[in-house]
């Protein structure tokens, strides 16, 4: 990504997060 939105950084900051703690858990 090159560009920075704000709202959709945000989504996509709690997207990935989601998936790591995700991916840690299990």
């Amino acid at each position: 990504y090159t560009w920075h939105t704000g709202i959709d950084d945000r989504a996509v900051w709690s997207r990935t997060t989601r998936s790591v703690q995700e991916t840690e858990t299990a």
